[in-house]
């Protein structure tokens, strides 16, 4: 158990939180502040659009910002890992969800700076009877995501022909936004045992 223990604490500091700050602090000055001004105005946009007759005008820029800030971002993380994409570039593009093979390669060099890779063993065999590699169920079973489309589609059908078009688009507009970012957030705080499958792979490779 105390080596499934440190070996655990290691893998919560290569968080998918963690990439994105590295992303957001080691990009380039442009980068960093196309990338913070594009979400300041996307919600700015947001907000207005919501209390304005014009809400084509902000509907656009809002997408607009959106995909100025996916652009930039994209860029950012690659120019960031540019060496690990270079060294590993099948690895990295097979494991691109969550940045699991990037993360998996922060993890195996905090492991052997600690001195803890004669401690996977004891690891693996804590947790062997537990969980089974694989990964999480799909992000569209969860109950909120499944309210939140069905809410969406009840709205489009049934209350277009009777809702003012600004209001329609609104409502539309914000429960999108709700999707979008509750994608992102509950595919972030996934769940216990979808994170120990992770480090149970991280384990097995590096144990090789």
């Amino acid at each position: 158990m105390d080596s499934f223990l440190r070996l655990h604490a290691i893998y919560l500091l290569t968080s998918r939180w963690q990439v994105v700050v590295r992303i957001y602090k080691e990009s380039r000055l442009w980068m960093q502040v196309v990338m913070w001004t594009a979400k300041l105005f996307f919600i700015t946009f947001a907000v207005l659009g919501l209390f304005t007759s014009s809400w084509h005008i902000y509907y656009a820029l809002i997408v607009s910002t959106a995909a100025i800030w996916a652009f930039v971002f994209s860029k950012a993380r690659a120019s960031v890992f540019s060496e690990l994409r270079r060294l590993y570039p099948e690895r990295i593009k097979y494991f691109a969800k969550d940045y699991q093979y990037i993360r998996y390669l922060a993890f195996q060099e905090r492991l052997e700076r600690n001195g803890f890779a004669e401690c996977i063993n004891d690891a693996l065999a804590f947790i062997e009877g537990h969980i089974d590699v694989g990964t999480h169920p799909p992000i569209t079973s969860h109950p909120f995501m499944l309210i939140t489309s069905g809410a969406f589609l009840a709205i489009l059908s049934g209350a277009a022909g009777k809702w003012d078009e600004k209001y329609l688009a609104s409502v539309l507009l914000a429960l999108a936004l709700l999707f979008y970012f509750s994608y992102m957030v509950i595919d972030i705080t996934r769940t216990p045992t979808s994170d120990l499958r992770e480090f149970k792979r991280f384990l097995h490779w590096a144990k090789g």
